[in-house]
């Protein structure tokens, strides 16, 4: 079983992310109106398009495999190896999408936000490296002065404040959204182990409820973030945590309910 995940991942997950990209890159070109220069953008719109795809993907390239096996399989209880092989598989995933989002995404997003205005724009924080927010967080800091109760916030003091947020928050968006992958594929083996009898409706329910979980948590983390409520690296691994909490205990669930079942 540990080999049939690592090959009937594959072509799943290539259809999913094939489709999820394309229909977004498409939606993305469309409001661009009146844009020039259509195939530069569409190549442009992609790494960045890819990197939300991509843990998607590999949701529903699991969901779908974990489905079927189940069917398939004589098990009393989910393979521990089953978990093993999602873990090692996702884990490659999560390693190639952290190369995206840190490498290259940052560099097609600034060449594209140059191609959408007509000459060249300075580089903000969603077209810097992993390295360059960094040290763009670190510059930041070194000239904010620390708050006090005896030296009030000014407006030029609180500026600073949330231009170093958002490099955090850029920062820490990468990491997440790799680890991401990770989350989101043993959710897909959880789901599609114990609901492996059930319709396609069902099925698309549930990956619409972790698709919205997620990207919800995401926005919510960004906004507290950027109000200052909570620190970046808090707001934005919070949902993550959470989420690995929640799959852990429906793995476990999904193996006493397969025992039960059987």
């Amino acid at each position: 079983m540990s080999d049939a995940i690592h090959l009937r991942r594959v072509l799943p997950f290539l259809t999913a992310c094939t489709a999820l990209t394309g229909s977004l890159v498409a939606n993305f070109l469309l409001r661009q109106s009146g844009a020039q220069r259509t195939v530069e953008l569409m190549v442009l719109s992609m790494p960045f398009t890819a990197a939300l795809t991509v843990p998607m993907s590999a949701f529903l390239a699991t969901l779908w495999v974990s489905r079927r096996l189940r069917a398939q399989s004589t098990a009393r209880t989910m393979p521990r190896s089953l978990v093993g092989s999602v873990l090692i598989v996702s884990t490659g995933v999560a390693v190639a999408t952290l190369a995206l989002t840190a490498e290259l995404v940052p560099r097609s997003n600034a060449r594209l936000a140059s191609v959408l205005a007509g000459h060249e724009v300075a580089r903000g924080d969603r077209s810097m490296t992993l390295g360059e927010l960094q040290a763009a967080a670190r510059a930041t800091r070194s000239v904010t002065p620390p708050a006090s109760a005896s030296a009030p916030s000014t407006l030029e003091t609180s500026a600073l404040r949330i231009r170093e947020a958002n490099y955090g928050i850029e920062l820490h968006k990468k990491l997440v959204i790799s680890a991401s992958c990770i989350v989101l594929a043993l959710a897909g083996l959880a789901i599609g182990w114990r609901l492996s009898q059930s319709g396609l409706a069902m099925m698309g329910v549930a990956s619409a409820a972790v698709f919205a979980a997620f990207y919800a948590s995401l926005m919510v983390a960004e906004s507290l973030a950027e109000q200052l409520v909570v620190a970046p690296g808090i707001a934005m691994w919070a949902g993550t945590v959470i989420g690995l909490s929640v799959v852990a205990h429906s793995l476990r669930g999904a193996s006493r309910w397969s025992a039960a079942r059987a």
